[in-house]
């Protein structure tokens, strides 16, 4: 027997095939410009005036005006060299390697600041001309920080800080309003409070601030404690002052009040950026921060990638279709041509826990249930059987007219769809009772997303359904022309869908928008289903089997393929990334193997 096919025809001959992994390097070129500096002769011309005759040589106003205007072209281009690069003179550009000088400055300025070195960043300022904030924003800025609201209100009212949108100040003085209000209730004056909130509070309640209103009032009632709590203020004693200057930040121009730690914020930018573009890294920040350097751009270290084969388990006697980790990472489960479904402890080296038998062909497909309690599995008996995962017991068992080819959990766990050739989607519960049932859909993939609120289901007619789950309604359909749809994986954030695309491509899709946002190619899939999913700690990378025995992995934010991993002897059916996991993914094949693989460092394991 071999993979399953596209077409449902079996072949009885096992073939594979087996490809060379070839990596490409690009190299980059970094090219430096030299500026030199110019400079200029300053010659001096004297004149000397001979007495002939006792009389006085006046020089000519023609040689005075000559001398004159060669003495001003020298100065003004002794003006421009002084403007180039070097230390005391002054750049004139307005950029700074194309970004604006002043902004660059006032940022550096205000990192100095943060940075605890104030004497350099007040020089920076005094040399520069440039400050980060004007007089009267440090004027709002201390009368906030103080506690000192009628000067802060004040400020705001006269008009000295531009607000870009002036109906904010009211917004603005609500604010304020609201910090002096709580600090009274926490000084326990609350006569002074409820007065406040009646004559000072309620006349700024233009912009909506109504149900606010209603629930500050409450506060009266409540115990410092709860009000710190419900209100999640922690005191003037605490970040409540800072932290209200940063929401009155929000309706002023960033050039007038530069956001907090703007530079470091920039930078964490830049590392979120080169982060993504590695194609090793594994979403686990706190180990890349240790390889990471502003000095260097990031490019991961491939020891720590899960490459090597750790694990091969055997147990399985024919080939394995499908394979999956449980939602908490704690279990793997695999289905096979022998009928049976496996279920193996990855906590305890990969023990086989449990052994599923009850159908009477190969196990197609199976899902496991949110809660990780119960699997459903789907057979070519025509049969899908839930299972209760610790008990190792049937639940119940469903049918249908053909076999059972897919099947996805509903979010409640109490209940599960399935789809088969016979042209029905069927909605079942627990005990095996359908509770809605679609028609004319030969589904042959489908995931619910994470969320709970939608069916994405992939058909033989190269159409993509998209259903609502509490309408049954299908919100959708997107037809894919001439490319046969194999399988669907969903992310975990329900807003992407990868999916399967004979005869070599992948597809990723926006489950918001409907459109096809990127390609992956590289692997084969030309005669059986090949199964794809997101995987890393970030789902950062996509996976998929092939017919040539590989197991090919992408980055998939620039569909750069990463890895083409030998070590299956037939066709790779399934791969699966563990949840929760940096550096762990299981593939399954036609060679009625499983393989689990890490990085190098843990093949001890």
């Amino acid at each position: 027997m071999t993979a399953i096919p596209m077409n449902r025809t079996r072949d009885s001959n096992n073939s594979s095939s087996t490809s060379n992994n070839s990596n490409g390097n690009s190299a980059s070129s970094t090219s430096n410009g030299n500026s030199k500096l110019a400079s200029t002769t300053g010659i001096e011309a004297n004149g000397n005036g001979n007495n002939q005759n006792g009389n006085s040589t006046i020089a000519s106003s023609a040689s005075i005006t000559s001398t004159e205007s060669t003495a001003a072209t020298l100065s003004e281009r002794d003006s421009s060299a002084k403007n180039t690069s070097g230390i005391g003179t002054e750049v004139l550009s307005p950029t700074y390697f194309g970004f604006d000088k002043k902004e660059t400055t006032r940022l550096l300025i205000q990192s100095l600041h943060d940075l605890g070195y104030h004497d350099i960043g007040k020089s920076l300022e005094n040399a520069s001309g440039y400050t980060i904030e004007s007089p009267q924003v440090v004027d709002l800025r201390n009368a906030v920080l103080s506690g000192e609201w009628d000067n802060a209100e004040q400020i705001l009212l006269a008009g000295s800080i531009e607000v870009p949108n002036p109906s904010d100040i009211n917004s603005m003085i609500f604010l304020i309003r609201k910090q002096r209000y709580l600090e009274i209730l926490e000084k326990d004056d609350r006569e002074e409070a409820l007065w406040f909130l009646r004559n000072q509070l309620s006349p700024v309640n233009g912009n909506g601030h109504k149900e606010e209103l209603h629930f500050l009032s409450k506060l009266a009632m409540f115990s410092l404690d709860d009000i710190k709590a419900d209100a999640h203020w922690d005191g003037v004693n605490g970040k409540s002052r800072q932290l209200l200057l940063e929401s009155l930040q929000e309706h002023l121009s960033p050039s007038i009040m530069i956001p907090p730690h703007r530079l470091a914020t920039l930078l964490h930018q830049a590392k979120s950026s080169q982060l993504k573009a590695s194609d090793y890294y594994l979403g686990d920040e706190s180990s890349a921060t240790s390889d990471f350097s502003l000095y260097k751009d990031y490019v991961g270290d491939r020891t720590k990638f899960p490459n090597v084969t750790t694990h091969i388990l055997k147990d399985h006697f024919d080939e394995v279709w499908y394979l999956a980790f449980s939602n908490d990472g704690k279990y793997l489960a695999s289905s096979s041509a022998d009928k049976r479904v496996f279920i193996w402890d990855v906590e305890d080296n990969f023990k086989l826990h449990r052994r599923l038998e009850g159908h009477h062909k190969g196990v197609v497909f199976f899902s496991w249930s949110p809660n990780d309690k119960y699997i459903v599995s789907c057979g070519q008996d025509s049969h899908a059987i839930v299972w209760d995962v610790q008990k190792g017991e049937k639940v119940s068992q469903a049918s249908h007219d053909e076999a059972v080819d897919s099947c996805a959990w509903s979010h409640d766990n109490r209940s599960f769809i399935t789809g088969s050739p016979d042209k029905k989607m069927i909605l079942w519960d627990l005990d095996g009772r359908e509770i809605h049932t679609w028609t004319n859909i030969r589904a042959q993939s489908m995931a619910v997303t994470p969320d709970g609120n939608r069916l994405i289901v992939i058909c033989s007619d190269m159409i993509i359904h998209v259903f609502d789950l509490r309408t049954y309604e299908m919100i959708t359909q997107i037809s894919v022309s001439n490319k046969i749809l194999t399988s669907i994986s969903v992310s975990r954030d329900s807003r992407y869908a990868v999916i399967s695309v004979a005869p070599e491509e992948i597809h990723l899709w926006d489950l918001e928008t409907y459109r096809l946002v990127r390609k992956y190619v590289g692997q084969l899939q030309d005669e059986f289903v090949i199964r794809s999913s997101f995987g890393g700690l970030n789902e950062n990378f996509i996976l998929s089997g092939s017919e040539d025995s590989h197991v090919y992995i992408w980055n998939r934010d620039n569909a750069n393929l990463i890895e083409a991993l030998p070590g299956h002897t037939g066709t790779v059916n399934c791969v699966q990334w563990r949840p929760g996991h940096p550096a762990m993914f299981a593939s399954a094949g036609d060679d009625s193997t499983i393989r689990i693989w890490q990085p190098a460092s843990r093949q001890d394991l």
